[in-house]
C-alpha cells in the first residue's frame, strides 16, 4: 500500500431526499433466536461467516486473558482453543473460505484515541483498558485443522483485516506516534511478511479478489480528512465521493459484485446527519439515512444475499424517532430505495439480549449473526443470535 494515484474519475451525484426520508418505515418484526450461549466468556465478537452454514466467533472472560474460537458447523457451535500467544481479547477477525480464517489480538493499550471505535462497540474491552498492558497483538490463522500464531506485532493496533486467499492476507493496523498513531499495514504471501507505512488509516475493507479491494479510512498526514482506496492488482487509487461540505466520519464499507457501500455520519454529534455513499457503474451517489444523525464508529454496513446493504447502531439525536432512541437498531435499505429499521429486542431466551454491533450474514440463507451477551445480573454470557428479516 506503498503507492497511491490519482482519484479515480468517476460521476458524483447527491440524491435528494424522498418524501419518505425524514422517518424510516418500522419493518415487520423480524425474528430473533439464540444461536450460541456459553459461560466461557461475557460477550461473542467479532463474528466471521464463511459460509451457508459456517461461522466462527470469539469469546474471552472478563480479564481478557483467555480467550476461546466458536465454531459453526452442522447447526451446532463447537469450541476451539487458541494458541497460549492469544492473550488478550479477538478484535478483528476476516476469511476467504471456511479453512482460512484470520483473526488479531488487542495488542496496544486501550489508552490511545485510535481505540476509540473500540471501546464504543465492545464492553468486554474496558478490563483491558484499565489493565493498560501493552504486550504484541497476535496475528492467528485457523487452515482447517488448528490454530496457529502466524506474526507477532508489538505495540500495535489491529484496524482491519483483508483475506483475499491463503497466500494473499493484509493487516492494517496503527503503531504508537508522537500525536496519536500512525498508519501500518503488514502484507503476508504465504511465505514472508512485508510491512509498509502509509498515510491512510485503514478501518475497515471489504474484499472482492486479490485485484478488487475496498478500503474505507481516513489521512493521518494531516488534514485527517476521510478516504476510500481501491485496489485494482496493481496500486491503490484514491477514490473521489460526494462527501457533505462539512466532512464526514466514515462507520464502514461493504461491496458485492455490482456496488460497493459506505456509511458515515458528518461528525456534528447528536444532532447530525448519517449518509449511505453507494458506487454503481453510474459513479458515486450519495443519499441521507432517515431517523439516523451519529452512527456508532462500528456501525459497519454488510450485504443482503438480494445485495441490500444494512447496519446496526443505536441512533441518537433529536432527528431519531422517540421510539428508536437509546434502542440498538438494525437499519435495512430496500431496493426500493427506501430505508426500513427493525429494533433488536432487549431480552432473548428470556435474558437481557446486548447486542454489540457485530454482524455477519449468512451466505444464501436471509439469516444474520449477531454477536453479543445474555445478562442476568451478576452474570453474563457470550452469545450468538440469529436475525432473520421480514421480507
Amino acid at each position: 500500500m506503498t503507492a497511491v494515484t490519482a482519484v479515480a474519475a468517476t460521476a458524483l451525484t447527491v440524491v435528494p431526499s424522498p418524501a419518505h426520508a425524514s422517518e424510516p418505515q418500522a419493518a415487520a418484526s423480524g425474528t430473533w433466536r439464540v444461536s450460541l450461549r456459553t459461560s466461557a466468556g461475557t460477550g461473542a465478537a467479532p463474528v466471521v461467516a464463511t459460509g451457508k452454514k459456517t461461522a466462527w466467533t470469539f469469546v474471552a472472560n472478563e480479564p481478557g486473558n483467555k480467550v476461546r474460537a466458536f465454531h459453526l458447523s452442522g447447526g451446532k457451535w463447537r469450541s476451539y482453543a487458541l494458541p497460549r500467544t492469544a492473550n488478550g481479547p479477538v478484535i478483528e477477525a476476516a476469511a476467504s473460505s471456511d479453512r482460512n480464517v484470520w483473526a488479531a489480538t488487542l495488542g496496544l493499550p486501550m489508552t490511545m484515541a485510535s481505540a476509540d471505535r473500540l471501546r464504543t462497540g465492545r464492553p468486554d474491552l474496558s478490563a483491558a483498558a484499565a489493565s493498560g498492558k501493552a504486550g504484541p497483538a497476535r496475528i492467528l490463522r485457523w487452515n482447517g485443522h488448528a490454530w496457529t500464531t502466524m506474526k507477532s506485532l508489538p505495540a500495535t493496533l489491529v484496524t482491519a483485516i483483508a483475506v483475499a486467499g491463503p497466500h494473499d492476507v493484509r493487516v492494517f493496523g496503527t503503531l504508537p506516534a508522537k500525536m496519536d498513531a500512525r498508519p501500518v499495514v503488514w502484507r503476508y504471501n504465504g511465505k514472508t511478511w512485508k510491512r509498509t507505512t502509509p498515510k491512510t488509516m485503514v478501518t475497515s475493507v471489504a474484499v472482492r479478489s486479490s485485484r478488487d479491494i475496498w478500503a474505507a479510512g481516513f489521512d493521518n498526514s494531516g488534514n485527517g480528512h476521510e478516504r476510500v482506496l481501491h485496489f485494482d492488482g496493481r496500486s491503490w487509487k484514491n477514490e473521489r465521493l460526494p462527501l457533505p461540505s462539512g466532512g464526514v466520519f466514515f462507520s464502514g464499507i461493504a461491496a458485492d459484485r455490482d456496488r460497493v457501500w459506505v456509511t458515515g455520519d458528518d461528525a456534528e454529534g447528536p444532532n447530525g446527519r448519517a449518509y449511505a455513499f453507494v458506487r454503481d457503474r453510474r459513479g458515486w451517489h450519495r443519499e441521507r439515512i432517515p431517523g439516523a444523525s451519529h452512527l456508532g464508529p462500528v456501525s459497519r454496513p454488510f450485504l443482503t444475499d438480494r445485495g441490500e446493504v444494512m447496519f446496526m447502531t443505536m441512533p441518537v439525536g433529536d432527528e431519531v424517532p422517540p421510539a428508536y432512541r437509546e434502542r440498538m437498531i438494525m437499519f435495512h435499505r430496500k431496493n426500493t430505495g427506501k430505508w426500513h429499521v427493525d429494533v433488536v429486542p432487549e431480552k432473548l431466551a428470556g435474558r437481557g439480549f446486548a447486542a454489540w454491533e457485530d454482524v455477519a450474514p449468512l451466505r444464501g440463507t436471509g439469516t444474520v449473526l449477531v454477536g453479543g451477551s445474555l445478562d442476568d445480573s451478576p452474570t453474563s454470557d457470550a452469545a450468538v443470535a440469529v436475525y432473520r428479516p421480514d421480507r
